[in-house]
C-alpha cells in the first residue's frame, strides 16, 4: 500500500483508520492539508485504483433582512413546501439556509437579553447585600 499525505494540518485519525481498514488492498491515498473538520473518506473502487480524499465542503452562510416582508413571505412559502414534502432539493437547501440564519439571530438576541438580565440581577443582589449590612434586626413584641 502506498500512502501519501501532504504536510500540514491534515487529520491523522481518519488516515490511520483508512490505513488499518484497507491494509490488505494496494491503493494510493492522497490527502489535502487544510484546517477543516475531519475528512470524510469513501473507499470505493477496485484494488489498485487511486482514491482522492477531499475535506467536506460547507455552504456559504447567507444573511437575510428579516424586516423585509418579501423575505418573510418567501420563508413561509418554502416552509410550507418543505412541510408538505413538495419541495425540490434547491427549495430545501434555500429553506435550510434561511432557517439557520433566522434561528441564529433569534438565539443570539435571546442570549444577549438573558445575559443583560443576569447582570441586572447580580447588581441588584450586591446592592441588597450592601444595604443589609446597615440594617439591624427589628424585634417585634
Amino acid at each position: 500500500m502506498i500512502f501519501y499525505a501532504t504536510p500540514g494540518q491534515a487529520a491523522a485519525p481518519p488516515m490511520a483508520t483508512a490505513v488499518v481498514e484497507h491494509a490488505v488492498t494496494p491503493r494510493v491515498y492522497r490527502s489535502v492539508a487544510a484546517a477543516s473538520p475531519p475528512l470524510e473518506i469513501s473507499m470505493k473502487g477496485c484494488p489498485g485504483e487511486q482514491a482522492e480524499i477531499r475535506p467536506p465542503t460547507r455552504d456559504a452562510l447567507e444573511e437575510f433582512d428579516w424586516s423585509s416582508a418579501s423575505v418573510m413571505r418567501e420563508y413561509v412559502r418554502l416552509e410550507q413546501k418543505v412541510l408538505a414534502k413538495q419541495a425540490s432539493a434547491e427549495d430545501k437547501k434555500r429553506y435550510q439556509s434561511m432557517r439557520r440564519d433566522r434561528n441564529g439571530r433569534v438565539f443570539a438576541e435571546r442570549y444577549v437579553r438573558d445575559y443583560a438580565e443576569v447582570q441586572r440581577l447580580k447588581r441588584l443582589s450586591e446592592k441588597l447585600a450592601e444595604i443589609q449590612q446597615y440594617l439591624r434586626p427589628i424585634e417585634i413584641g
